[in-house]
């Protein structure tokens, strides 16, 4: 579906997962529609190319209304992770389209770049718009290390046994779950339930396939980059999802911080629910689903005063005193990655 890039709403992104049936044709690959999210070392396995570049220019390409690609983004390339390429290259990408969600190229941005080349040699992005992530640098330093690790492991694994290629894996997701830059990336294949927006639609997992049993140091480990860094994204939830058997009062007051922060913006994010929920339980509450359904439905918008409300009765019932909020910023770039779709 070409036309506009405007956000769309939870409610139609469910509409557009439940009745989309059909398949579209992409350069070089066949994707679904739309796309089953896509994780790092999904990423890292599948792409031909890896780079950290700057995007330099984009320019329209002359199409007629059946090819894909409408653009072609010209990167200055700064490290190569893996592959090799000329120092300047082109990548073409459905500018124009809506659903499933396109790469993001800026001009003036520096991106992380997974890419492949089409049966023309022209090189596009692997999984659309997860093909393209805009990290800043200490989130870019959590990718290089995750991403060095993830070619490491896959290069050694044909040698291995299923189960301890299954041990490095979760390993693996367990160190990138423990750094914000990557958190998204460990935490969804840990447990895709955890973020029900993408999880929806995913084709890739079973939908209701176990999680794996992680050992208590691995929980802790995950746990300490938490508190050291609470997310303020759909992490957040997720997170919890991941650390609700490991009972630490260090867990409950990086949430509460985060949720503070969270509550203070103009218009919360849909899933605040869930990390109410999740931060209730921790707490011991009788019943967080019925404390949380001041709130609406998940497609209903989050009222900020209904939220903010519920939110000076938990602190007080709890006794969480005066919640320090967090230093808050907006993404980048969004619409790409863990923020897809758009």
């Amino acid at each position: 579906m070409k036309g506009s890039t405007a956000r769309i709403s939870m409610a139609g992104l469910v509409l557009v997962a439940a009745v989309a049936a059909g398949a579209v044709g992409a350069v070089g690959a066949a994707h679904g529609y739309p796309i089953s999210p896509r994780t790092l070392w999904e990423q890292a396995a599948e792409a031909e190319l890896i780079v950290v570049a700057d995007v330099v220019a984009i320019h329209e390409l002359a199409t007629d209304e059946n090819e894909w690609n409408d653009a072609a983004a010209v990167l200055d390339l700064r490290e190569i992770w893996k592959g090799s390429a000329a120092s300047i290259i082109e990548v073409v990408y459905p500018q124009g389209l809506l659903c499933p969600a396109p790469p993001r190229f800026v001009v003036g941005e520096r991106v992380l770049a997974f890419l492949g080349r089409d049966q023309a040699e022209a090189w596009y992005a692997v999984g659309l718009s997860y093909g393209t992530l805009y990290p800043d640098d200490a989130e870019l330093a959590d990718f290089r290390a995750a991403t060095e690790s993830a070619l490491e492991l896959q290069a050694v694994r044909q040698g291995l046994s299923a189960r301890r290629q299954r041990d490095l894996r979760i390993e693996w997701l367990v160190e990138a779950a423990s750094r914000p830059g990557t958190r998204w990336h460990g935490l969804y294949e840990l447990h895709p339930q955890s973020d029900g927006l993408h999880s929806y639609y995913d084709r890739s997992r079973p939908r209701l396939a176990g999680r794996p049993a992680l050992r208590a140091e691995q929980l802790q480990r995950i746990a300490r980059g938490f508190t050291h860094q609470p997310p303020l994204d759909r992490t957040l939830p997720m997170a919890l999802g991941v650390l609700d058997s490991l009972t630490s009062p260090k867990v409950d007051q990086a949430a509460a911080a985060a949720i503070a922060t969270l509550v203070a913006r103009e218009q919360a994010p849909y899933w605040i629910r869930d990390a109410l929920m999740l931060l209730l339980r921790r707490l011991g509450d009788e019943d967080p689903a019925a404390r949380i359904a001041v709130l609406g439905e998940l497609h209903d918008r989050v009222e900020t005063e209904t939220l903010r409300g519920l939110w000076r009765q938990i602190t007080a019932q709890y006794r969480l005193g005066e919640v320090e909020p967090l230093a808050d910023r907006e993404p980048r770039v969004g619409g790409v990655g863990s923020d897809t779709p758009s």
